[in-house]
């Protein structure tokens, strides 16, 4: 998927169909069972690096919830929030992106949820089912394989958010918080939609989300003059 603008040149139709058609010779995540993390034990030197961060050092100036990211979810009632951050002052507010440290004032933003992210246990991330289920819907919105779209798609979210749920104990998802959730984000049938969710879902993989970002142009991202 990361050939999708080079199909011609690098038959990336062709090999997805191959990988597919025969699961045996080419295994896909089926669950998040599945994931490709790395979990640490706390018992050196198998600990997250973030562990020893203070929780002010760790939400730094530098280091808080971009106000695009925080519209994108608090305004659709996504669930993850709450796991990915830590709101200020009683509202969910952001910090605009692509600044100069001179012309920016953090007043008030989210910052990252330590607890979650930055333990001494918190795991590592490289690939997890989510994605997967998100590599497949785009494949089928551009009819490189037969499915349903909006199926995987929707079937993504609710892996992301799976994944998330009860990482901590008073971070449970109901069900039917996420089914609610699905509602305020239906499939409408294009690749934006779907890259949409998945820059979401890969919160805290930033690398991929970049990676995405560069090769569809979505996220619709607000760049600054810094």
């Amino acid at each position: 998927m990361r050939l999708s603008n080079r199909d011609q040149e690098m038959n990336v139709t062709q090999r997805i169909q191959k990988i597919v058609n025969d699961p045996t010779t080419y295994p896909v995540f089926t669950s998040n069972a599945d994931n490709a993390i790395l979990t640490f034990t706390n018992i050196s030197p198998n600990v997250n690096r973030f562990g020893k961060y203070t929780e002010k050092s760790f939400s730094s100036n530098t280091r808080v919830m971009a106000e695009y990211i925080i519209r994108l979810m608090d305004g659709l009632g996504d669930p993850r929030l709450v796991i990915y951050a830590r709101q200020q002052n009683n509202e969910w507010k952001g910090l605009p992106s692509g600044y100069p440290t001179t012309e920016t004032i953090n007043d008030g933003s989210a910052t990252l949820n330590k607890e979650v992210l930055g333990d001494y246990t918190s795991p590592s991330t490289y690939m997890r089912y989510d994605e997967v289920l998100f590599i497949f819907a785009e494949a089928m919105q551009r009819g490189w394989i037969a499915g349903d779209a909006g199926t995987y798609y929707r079937n993504a979210i609710r892996a992301s958010v799976k994944y998330w749920d009860g990482v901590a104990e008073s971070l449970t998802i109901p069900d039917v918080v996420i089914e609610n959730f699905l509602a305020n984000v239906p499939y409408d049938g294009t690749l934006e939609t779907i890259i949409d969710q998945k820059y979401v879902a890969l919160f805290w993989v930033g690398y991929e989300a970049w990676a995405e970002y560069r090769r569809t142009g979505y996220p619709a991202l607000e760049i600054g003059s810094g």
